[in-house]
């Protein structure tokens, strides 16, 4: 069980380093020289549209994600995001199907993720949530030939201040286009309960202890934030295996990272367990973790990717990630050559169970 545990972990971790250097490389590649009126100082970024966007995401979102444009050293994220040469699947370019590409308007996107209903628990239902200074009508016809261009019928529902589209066809989503510069997109249960959360009808993410206080811990203002709260038994709901509950990520209760972009990538993530108790256990398994993957990381050229820093504070372990800009160039050569073949297997005894799963107390 374990071992499955850490290979997740695993990934999980790469990705989002991968990510960073991702988002570095496009910023070294499409940006250009910094203006003189450019935040040299690195001063926290006040951003007036994310605020106005966690207020659309209902409380019981367990994970969120806000991506802040308008912060210093976004070209690269927003070049990422929206690049006009890319092409919607079976869609196209949205210049070609709209006549105008409405991207450089969002200022801020969040993204939340909830919880699978009893009715439905094949998977989690995602919102999005953009802002900017949108041409809502001008948007609207744009949206409209989206969904007819792949063979849906469009319908526009207007209430108020707000334009409702959806497709006839069956399709369950539904966008909301607010004239205060907002557009929600979700499914038409979930986009009642993100209008009732931003009318104040309901409570908002804002009023939820645990997002606000992981946002505050990593900063509150960043490029790209994400927070997630665990329900208790998460991991075993997750590999429907009750010993999962003897590993120490059983115990996490939320996570959170924060993402900064300049003339290098900075993670800083925390682990928030039940019981400051249960940071040590934590930390020891990250670090049996990283003796696992490090020497596949080195043989690959890939060390860079395991400068992690570990710091127990209280109930959460923070983990910190930092490169510089020449470290950054050489790992982006590295990645952009094939990766080595892995040796031959050879002969190695059976496994023992304690790597798998912890030996169970003898009473």
């Amino acid at each position: 069980m374990l071992k499955r545990d850490r290979l997740h972990l695993a990934l999980a971790l790469i990705s989002v380093l991968v990510l960073g250097v991702a988002l570095w490389r496009e910023r070294a590649s499409t940006s250009t020289s910094t203006s003189s009126g450019s935040d040299a100082t690195g001063r926290a970024h006040e951003s007036v549209t994310v605020p106005r966007l966690l207020r659309a995401i209902p409380k019981d979102a367990p994970l969120l994600f806000t991506l802040d444009l308008e912060a210093p050293h976004t070209d690269s994220l927003r070049a990422l995001l929206f690049n006009p040469a890319h092409e919607l699947p079976g869609v196209g370019r949205l210049q070609e199907v709209c006549g105008y590409d409405p991207s450089p308007r969002v200022k801020a996107l969040a993204v939340a993720a909830f919880r699978p209903s009893e009715s439905d628990p094949s998977g989690p239902a995602f919102a999005v949530v953009a802002g900017g200074d949108f041409e809502m009508p001008r948007l609207a016809v744009c949206i409209e030939r989206l969904i007819e261009t792949r063979g849906g019928r469009a319908e526009r529902h207007r209430s108020g201040s707000i334009t409702l589209i959806r497709d006839q066809h069956g399709s369950d989503t539904e966008i909301a286009l607010l004239d205060q510069g907002l557009v929600l997109v979700s499914t038409r249960q979930h986009l009642r309960q993100l209008l009732q959360a931003l009318d104040g009808e309901a409570p908002n993410v804002g009023d939820d202890p645990t997002h606000r206080s992981l946002r505050a811990a990593v900063g509150g203002q960043a490029p790209v934030i994400g927070t997630l709260a665990f329900q208790r038994g998460w991991l075993t709901q997750l590999f429907r295996d009750e010993d999962a509950e003897r590993s120490p990520l059983a115990h996490l209760r939320a996570a959170a990272l924060r993402l900064d972009l300049g003339d290098d990538v900075a993670l800083d993530a925390l682990l928030r367990c039940e019981r400051a108790a249960d940071v040590a256990p934590l930390q020891r398994f990250l670090n049996e973790l990283r003796g696992k993957i490090s020497p596949a990381l080195r043989d690959q050229g890939l060390a860079a990717l395991d400068r992690f820093e570990f710091e127990p504070q209280g109930q959460d372990l923070r983990l910190r990630w930092k490169l510089d800009e020449n470290t950054l160039e050489q790992l982006i050569q590295r990645l952009n050559q094939p990766l080595k073949a892995p040796p031959a297997p050879s002969a190695a005894p059976p496994m023992p169970v304690e790597e798998l799963i912890p030996a169970k107390p003898q009473p």
